[in-house]
């Protein structure tokens, strides 16, 4: 009972083991959906407060992982493993995410804005020129399409419209088709180098826009699916490792019951194998002091009859008792035997009626009764 007893508290505590662990995988799929939250805030505002967020998240949430993983059986290890990988993928998603929104951020705040400044200043300087009128039309047409570019940038950013693009790279060309007109209605002017100029920074401005769109497209997919695949994948391992984690302590509540039941039988087997043996040797004791006893009994009425028979062996009487069936056998020996007894008896009876014949006979004399009666009587 003790042994199983142990073996209950054994398994007791791998069950308070098991539940810290099952704690711990839940922890680690909250944080798992608290770094999918701050990453999408991320992306959608840039706020770097959330990027430090999901820099403490991942930071607990390896933590956690850690002590989930130490010291556990060999299927929970490899859950963790599994999972370990998938964090680190995660981890490293999210910093090439930041990498990507940084210079996203870069190209729209800075580059982008830069690049249509320089096409702007370029078109202004060439509208300074006393033109005609054609050319003035196509230099109008050329700060329309620009604001058109940047609005349709604009756009894209805020609500990530694929058409959009399109648009873009329809003025682009557009714009690029003004130029060259110009280019042909000014080809001696002193200001025809203007042009080229003015062309290749249309396409600088388009190369900014498309390389900000690609920035954009990458840490979305990032974040939208990579990051999205190690997050599901992590809460899916986190589900079957708390399945796992389940079976097992539904294993040891088995363990612990079957050895609840194993004690029970355990102490009903014992209980009554020491009730039978406690009623035999109470049997057994009684009957050596009773058997005894009893051998003794006889004896004395074999005595007390007369009999002369001889004392069973002092074995039979048992220990105890081997002195008072020494006594017997010494009192058998040493006691008379009954016709002596009955001789000696009539011998005094004899005696007593001749004394009292001879009393009665000295009464009957008148003179000498009173004076020998107390002799008599003597």
């Amino acid at each position: 009972m003790g042994l199983a007893i142990s073996n209950i508290y054994a398994d007791f505590r791998r069950f308070n083991l098991v539940s810290e662990r099952v704690e711990l995988g839940y922890d680690l799929s909250t944080q798992m959906v608290i770094l999918q939250r701050l990453s999408e805030k991320f992306i959608q505002e840039g706020d770097r407060f959330s990027a430090d967020q999901i820099d403490l998240a991942l930071e607990k949430a390896n933590t956690v992982l850690a002590m989930l993983e130490d010291d556990a059986s060999a299927p929970i290890s490899q859950r963790a493993g599994i999972m370990a990988v998938h964090l680190n993928n995660f981890q490293e998603a999210f910093a090439e995410v930041k990498r990507q929104r940084e210079r996203q951020n870069q190209l729209t705040n800075e580059a982008i804005h830069a690049q249509a400044e320089l096409h702007g200043n370029l078109i202004d300087n060439f509208a300074d020129r006393a033109l005609g009128a054609e050319s003035a039309a196509l230099v109008e047409r050329l700060r329309t399409s620009l604001l058109q570019i940047e609005g349709f940038a604009r756009d894209y950013f805020d609500s990530l419209d694929n058409a959009l693009i399109r648009q873009i790279r329809g003025n682009v060309r557009q714009s690029q088709a003004l130029i060259r007109q110009l280019q042909a209605l000014h080809q001696e002017d002193a200001f025809a180098g203007l042009l080229p100029r003015m062309d290749a920074s249309i396409l600088a401005y388009q190369e900014a826009i498309l390389e900000a769109v690609q920035r954009t497209r990458g840490y979305l997919f990032l974040v939208n699916v990579v990051m999205a695949a190690e997050t599901y994948e992590i809460l899916y391992q986190s589900e079957r490792l708390a399945e796992e984690l389940r079976q097992e302590m539904l294993a040891i509540e088995e363990s612990v019951d079957y050895k609840k039941q194993q004690v029970f039988v355990l102490a009903l087997i014992g209980s009554v194998t020491m009730l039978l043996l406690i009623v035999g040797l109470s049997y057994a004791l009684g009957r050596s002091i009773a058997t005894p006893i009893e051998n003794l009994a006889g004896v004395f009425r074999r005595l007390a009859r007369g009999e002369t028979a001889p004392i069973k062996p002092g074995h039979e009487a048992g220990y105890e008792l081997q002195e008072l069936s020494r006594a017997s056998e010494v009192f058998r020996e040493k006691m008379p035997k009954p016709s002596n007894y009955w001789k000696g008896t009539a011998k005094l009876v004899r005696s007593w009626k001749k004394r009292s014949r001879n009393a009665l006979r000295h009464l009957k004399k008148p003179t000498s009764s009173c004076r020998s009666f107390p002799a008599l009587m003597a």
